[in-house]
Parts: C-alpha cells; sequence; structure tokens
C-alpha cells in the first residue's frame, strides 16, 4: 500500500485542475473535508491502512476504490479527481 500526504507544487497543481470550473476552493474542500467524519476517515484509513471492512454505505464506496485514493493538502483524491465532502455536494452538483 502506498498513500502518501502530499503537498508539493505538482499535486497541488492536480488539485487545482481537480477543482477548476467548479463553484468552491481548494480551501473550501480542505475546511468541509475536515469537518466530514466519512471523509476525516477515509483520509485516516489512506494514510495509515484501511481496515478489513467498512460498514458505512459512502465509505464502502471510498473501500472499493482505495487503491486509487491518496491525500492531497488535506483534501482526499480519486485518481486525478477531488472526493467532494457531502456538505459541498449540492455547491459542485448545481
Amino acid at each position: 500500500m502506498t498513500a502518501a500526504i502530499t503537498s508539493d507544487a505538482d499535486t497541488r497543481r492536480a488539485l487545482n485542475a481537480a477543482i477548476k470550473g467548479t463553484p468552491v476552493t481548494a480551501e473550501d474542500i480542505k475546511y468541509a473535508s475536515a469537518n466530514d467524519p466519512n471523509v476525516q476517515s477515509a483520509i485516516s484509513w489512506t494514510i495509515h491502512g484501511w481496515p478489513p471492512t467498512v460498514t458505512s454505505d459512502e465509505l464502502k464506496q471510498l473501500y472499493m476504490r482505495r487503491a486509487s485514493l491518496s491525500v492531497v493538502d488535506s483534501c482526499l483524491m480519486f485518481a486525478n479527481r477531488v472526493v467532494i465532502p457531502s456538505s459541498l455536494r449540492s455547491r459542485v452538483l448545481r
């Protein structure tokens, strides 16, 4: 398992590219992620290792994709896309 916390310029550019064209900023996502228990669990498990099973439906979706998750500047990324915390989804999906 290789998941790193990264914050160098290239990975920040990837985060900014992932949210380009959305009505939220990286800071919005960072703040909302810090206050979302599911995202916080996924970030912690991405860094430290996932448990054998998860019970939350939202976490099950992330669990199935755990090999493609990483943490960039305190934001959870799925490949080259940012995981939007539940509190921001309605704003992003408009």
